[in-house]
């Protein structure tokens, strides 16, 4: 009997090694698509640091009537050569002093974890030219008590670029030096820029002194440190690597930000399609400045016998940034328009952003009178609209109490509630809202519509509102707005939906 012929079940050798090859190119394949993937996500991010760093920027720029000196010991803090007012820039390339215009330390950095380069003006470095109105270095002169130490005059201005700003040039551009042509410009009078490196960053690329070796073409240029940088098309082909991003702010742009002749109160929005609440005209001013400290003003006072509503004490006050000391406004129909704060010297962590005392020395009291109160930001002090038909309308969050006194009043909180209940009238329940939580988030906008359906019919006697995009102001419906003795209390809230 012969037995069986016996044949091998498994793989050869060659078979193995082709299989292998063949998950190699795969695994390779995929590595490399991944790879792609995080760049083009690291890229993004880049893009709207870079993006979240100028606004805020400009925002220090609008309130503060100057722009900071770079941060040259990381620490989130500009640095100048002393701490008097108008002193020099300390360096003209450093880190983003993010403490400075409120920023964590992580928003400053790239998609790759890499801090960006922030460069100012190259003149800002010299003790006069800083605060020479007619340099475009004095867009960071700090005196200024008066205001902004630069104008309208401050080049740029026609036929005048300004010296020490920058030059950057375009995709379109084959090198970046000399006096390269308007079609190879993005701009001539950057007085700021901002640098993402990406993946090749090293650490002396925000210094003075930086270390430029192994780079070529368009990297070599934004990081040698003289006035040129050059936007290039981001590549990762062979031998034309290229992932610098740019930002930059311009003369143009700083004094239409901080000398625009026009009070405007743009966060003010509401009601159907989210028009501005602030729509009444206002009176003449019978104060105006950047900022209200202590002493600055003396709320007028007419005779015991003149009536709430007597012109001649109407106090009218707009300020663009903050109201630091207490005000008690008496009689009158007063106005009171701040652009940034109603602050009370809180101590808070710039780096945490932790508040350890919220502080109560810029407490507002509107006094008798149909009052209108509008914040652009936050109220860190306790707020008394005293007796009449007032209105207070506050587009941050309100910290401490608020006390809304006698009258049909009418009040707007566009954020957060977390200060306490409002005091109680003997003739009328005035109440204002506990701590409402976060915003609401629907899944669809056939939630969110329904949303709002039912806010709007379970509301009466409340404004409509209607979907405005993929986000709008709308009122909470857990019980406000309500009647209570004539008062109507509006807690305006983001509400999101997310389209399939």
């Amino acid at each position: 009997m012969r037995k069986s012929d016996t044949k091998s079940k498994g793989f050869t050798l060659v078979e193995i090694s082709i299989v292998l090859g063949i998950v190699g190119i795969i695994v390779a394949g995929t590595i490399t698509g991944l790879s792609s993937f995080q760049k083009v996500k690291y890229q993004q991010e880049s893009e709207n640091n870079l993006s979240n760093i100028k606004e805020q920027l400009l925002k220090f720029s609008q309130i503060n009537k100057y722009l900071p000196c770079p941060d040259a010991d990381n620490d989130g803090l500009e640095n100048r050569v002393t701490a008097n007012p108008g002193a020099e820039c300390s360096v003209s390339i450093g880190l983003v002093p993010f403490v400075d215009i409120g920023l964590s330390q992580s928003d400053t950095f790239d998609g790759w974890n890499n801090p960006i380069r922030y460069v100012v003006n190259s003149e800002a470095t010299d003790s006069v030219t800083v605060c020479d109105a007619t340099d475009s270095a004095s867009f960071f002169c700090n005196r200024n008590d008066d205001g902004a130490f630069f104008s309208l005059a401050t080049p740029p201005i026609y036929n005048n670029d300004g010296s020490g700003n920058y030059f950057i040039c375009n995709e379109s551009a084959t090198a970046c030096s000399g006096t390269p042509s308007d079609a190879h410009l993005v701009t001539s009078t950057a007085s700021i820029v901002l640098v993402a490196y990406g993946e090749n960053f090293n650490s002396t690329m925000v210094t003075t002194s930086p270390d430029c070796s192994g780079l070529s073409g368009a990297e070599n240029e934004n990081c040698d440190g003289d006035a040129y940088y050059h936007q290039q098309i981001i590549s990762d082909a062979d031998g034309a690597q290229f992932d610098d991003l740019i930002e930059y702010i311009t003369g143009y742009e700083i004094k239409s930000r901080v000398l625009s002749q026009k009070i405007t109160y743009n966060q003010f929005v509401g009601g159907t399609g989210g028009e501005t609440i602030l729509q009444e005209e206002i009176p003449d001013p019978t104060f105006r400045n950047y900022s209200l400290n202590e002493g600055d003003y003396q709320a007028l006072q007419g005779d015991a016998g003149d009536d709430d509503h007597d012109e001649k004490n109407q106090d009218v006050i707009a300020v663009d940034q903050n109201v630091t000391t207490a005000l008690d406004l008496g009689k009158g129909d007063d106005y009171v328009l701040i652009g940034n704060d109603l602050s009370s010297g809180l101590t808070y962590d710039n780096k945490t952003g932790i508040i350890s005392d919220y502080g109560s020395n810029a407490a507002l009291d509107t006094g008798a009178g149909d009052d209108s109160v509008y914040i652009a930001n936050d109220a860190f002090s306790e707020v008394d609209l005293g007796t009449g038909n007032d209105k207070f309308v506050i587009s941050g969050e309100l910290h401490e109490l608020l006390t809304a006194g006698e009258g049909d009043d009418k009040v707007w909180i566009q954020a957060d509630y977390s200060g306490t209940e409002s005091s109680m009238s003997t003739d009328v329940n005035d109440s204002t809202p506990q701590d409402v939580g976060e915003p609401v988030e629907y899944d669809s906008e056939n939630d969110a519509q329904t949303a709002i359906e039912n806010f709007n019919e379970n509301s009466p006697g409340s404004e409509e509102i209607n979907r405005n995009g993929n986000q709008e102001w709308w009122v909470l419906d857990d019980g406000y707005p309500q009647e209570n003795g004539n008062e109507t209390v509006y807690i305006y809230r983001r509400l999101y939906y997310f389209e399939d």
